[in-house]
């Protein structure tokens, strides 16, 4: 085991199923150190699936054991607990390089960032998304080279991130007919692909952990449709 550049990871039981998060801290050639918010002791086994979000290497899954279970106030009014986790077995690896991408239908309203004064917002919506960038449809009609922005719920519970991307490509009419079927055949109906900007590592790693959190679900739903 080898993390190069990791503060946060997201806990999973053996069967998937999404826990918590963790701040990552203490890395030493085996083990590190997970600390998450609350007690976490009803429902935190011995042995898990923990992904980490490494700069470098990507998301990479262990099955990891934990030990020395711990629980502390480090400041009034706030819990937090803590384990010793032990890296066993690599299980994933997802390289920053080939970063995944799922489909979704997520509902955003779209704005330009512009210099000028003039502000365009219209309704849009995300049909797939990755830590790169998404795609994105709407009926205003956008350039490439444009910069736009919208807020997306990236984790339960939590306000809206706003992210900003770069507008790359105007998708074809028949690629986007294949992509999204026959919502397309709306002829006022635009597809964009776009990258993410400005973007700081903390988002990312929200954003990173949203994408591997809403392929887990596509799966587990496609397995049983």
């Amino acid at each position: 085991m080898r993390l190069n550049n990791c503060t946060s990871a997201s806990i999973y039981s053996l069967q998937n199923q999404y826990l918590c998060d963790a701040v990552v801290s203490d890395i030493q050639e085996n083990s590190v150190l997970l600390t998450m918010e609350d007690s976490t002791s009803d429902f935190l086994s011995s042995e898990s699936h923990v992904t980490f979000y490494d700069n470098v290497m990507g998301l990479v899954t262990y099955v990891c054991n934990f030990t020395d279970y711990s629980e502390y106030y480090p400041e009034q009014g706030v819990l937090k607990s803590a384990v010793r986790c032990s890296i066993g077995e690599q299980i994933a690896v997802l390289q920053r390089r080939h970063d995944l991408k799922v489909p979704v239908n997520i509902h955003v309203e779209v704005t330009l960032l512009s210099k000028s004064q003039t502000r365009v917002s219209t309704p849009g919506m995300i049909r797939n998304i990755s830590a790169g960038g998404v795609f994105l449809t709407c009926r205003h009609v956008f350039h490439p080279g444009d910069f736009v922005t919208f807020s997306l719920i990236l984790k339960e519970g939590a306000a809206p991130v706003p992210l900003n991307v770069h507008i790359l490509r105007v998708q074809d009419r028949d690629l986007l007919r294949r992509m999204i079927g026959r919502d397309a055949n709306d002829e006022t109906l635009f597809g964009y692909g776009c990258r993410f900007v400005d973007m700081h590592s903390r988002t990312e790693s929200l954003v990173r952990n949203f994408v591997f959190r809403q392929d887990l679900l596509h799966r587990k739903t496609s397995t049983y449709e």
